[in-house]
């Protein structure tokens, strides 16, 4: 980015003064510039008096809470040599760095800048193009699997040819947009050099659909790029993004990691016979949108458990079976008996009486276990009854999961498991007792055929896949 982009931005600290208290008092309105080194190696200067010593106050300013110091910082007013830039934005992101500087402005102003993780830059647009959204380095082979590549040698006179072909030739409809996995081929040599390199850019292209916003847009995307994940048990993610709405061009970049992603095929490679698209084709869209956070953070803690040791990776494993039973539980999900009566997941057991009158009748119960209490911890446990009360209200997890696994329709002998010693297993570890009678156990629940894949299977279930075996499946 060639352009120079000036701004005045305020600084949202009240006490900013207080670490410094002998300088000059910092104005209301700084003057910053944005430097693009290139899209992901941005920089801010920012410009002071000398006598303000505002980079010593800055880089002072709440040491443990300093992650949150760039939504302090409000951009009131853009100067840049495009006129279309209306809005600079960068409070979402946390900074990686600070260095001030003795060196002076043209106008007498001493700076200091910081290195910035992401931007956003809001256009004005007269355009409206499909949207583009750049991935990281991780999504590559993902993209690949739908490419073809026809070439010919010119051993004599023929003509050189090298035509890539994306079998994805339709629209793929994603709950309110409809995208097209591809890369964009880039030459990056000039016409001049006598070899000529290609470089290929992972991307979705979004279809242009002005009813959406710039956010609605972006959740369906990180939606996206969750699924990919899950399919390859890595992190799929945007580096740049291109999004147009509203008679607007939203560009935004962001720092992300890549690592080796040879094989993009998780557990799930056959299922999906190695296509990730006949797990996004299939998907409940809708209620994936409006749940767009809680999948996300399930899908990363599902993908962390294939990267920890044993120990780790079963309880990360057991702790979302938990977090979906309650999902169950909290939604308050129905199904029918063999009788066709209406059922749900319980959490509770049924009484008779009413709930005040049943915490009594368990008061009363305890407390004729009072007298069998060493005398010397009587009172304590007295003391204790009103804790109990709840504990003994509430089904046993072991009970709460069966009456999930019933509703939802899976056993968890099929994958090997005997959920009795998972329980164990899992109170062992939580409580740091030894593990030494319960290591066969441990090592072949994580076996990934056993419980990671049991856990996967559910997860798919929550996103609406009913039965892996049953959805209509396209080749890659």
């Amino acid at each position: 980015m060639d352009e120079r982009i000036f701004f005045k931005f305020t600084i949202d600290i009240p006490d900013i003064d207080k670490s410094e208290p002998d300088s000059q008092t910092s104005v209301c309105e700084h003057h910053g510039e944005l430097l693009f080194k290139d899209p992901t190696n941005i920089t801010l200067k920012i410009f002071y008096l000398p006598l303000e010593r505002l980079d010593r106050k800055i880089m002072g300013w709440q040491t443990d809470y300093s992650y949150r110091l760039l939504s302090k910082f409000i951009v009131s007013e853009v100067k840049s040599s495009y006129q279309n830039l209306l809005m600079i934005d960068f409070t979402e992101y946390e900074y990686s760095g600070m260095q001030n500087s003795t060196e002076f402005h043209e106008s007498g102003f001493e700076y200091f800048t910081i290195q910035l993780t992401g931007i956003k830059l809001i256009y004005k647009s007269d355009i409206q193009s499909d949207s583009e959204i750049y991935l990281n380095g991780t999504a590559f082979n993902l993209i690949e699997l739908h490419y073809r590549y026809h070439y010919n040698l010119p051993w004599k006179n023929d003509q050189f040819k090298w035509e890539p072909t994306n079998k994805v030739k339709d629209w793929i409809k994603f709950n309110d947009i409809s995208f097209i996995p591809e890369h964009r081929f880039i030459t990056s040599t000039k016409s001049t050099d006598t070899k000529v390199s290609l470089e290929k850019l992972p991307r979705l292209r979004i279809k242009n659909n002005n009813d959406l916003s710039e956010s609605e847009i972006k959740t369906h995307v990180n939606l996206l790029c969750d699924l990919y994940s899950f399919y390859c048990h890595k992190e799929i993610t945007w580096t740049e993004s291109k999004i147009y709405s509203a008679d607007k061009l939203y560009y935004e970049v962001k720092r992300a990691p890549s690592e080796d992603n040879k094989m993009p095929h998780g557990i799930f490679i056959w299922d999906f016979i190695q296509n990730p698209l006949n797990l996004i084709r299939k998907v409940d869209t809708a209620f994936m949108f409006k749940e767009a956070s809680l999948v996300g953070k399930m899908i990363r803690r599902f993908n962390y458990s294939f990267k920890v040791p044993d120990e780790s990776k079963f309880m990360i494993l057991y702790g979302l079976l938990e977090e979906l039973r309650n999902q169950y539980i909290q939604n308050q999900l129905i199904e029918k008996d063999s009788n066709g009566n209406p059922n749900r997941a319980k959490e509770e057991y049924d009484f008779v009486l009413r709930r005040k009158d049943v915490d009594a009748e368990i008061e009363k119960a305890l407390e004729l276990l009072v007298s069998v209490v060493d005398p010397r911890q009587q009172a304590m446990f007295r003391q204790d009854i009103k804790h109990k009360v709840l504990g003994i209200r509430v089904m046993s997890m072991t009970n709460q999961f069966r009456s999930y696994f019933e509703f939802i329709k899976v056993n968890p002998d099929t994958f090997g498991l005997d959920f009795s010693k998972l329980k164990s297993l899992r109170d062992k570890i939580f409580h740091g007792r030894k593990l030494d009678d319960s290591l066969d156990t441990l090592k072949k629940a994580v076996w990934f055929e056993h419980l990671p894949r049991f856990t996967g299977i559910l997860l798919l279930k929550f996103f609406g896949i009913e039965s892996v075996d049953k959805i209509e499946k396209v080749k890659p």
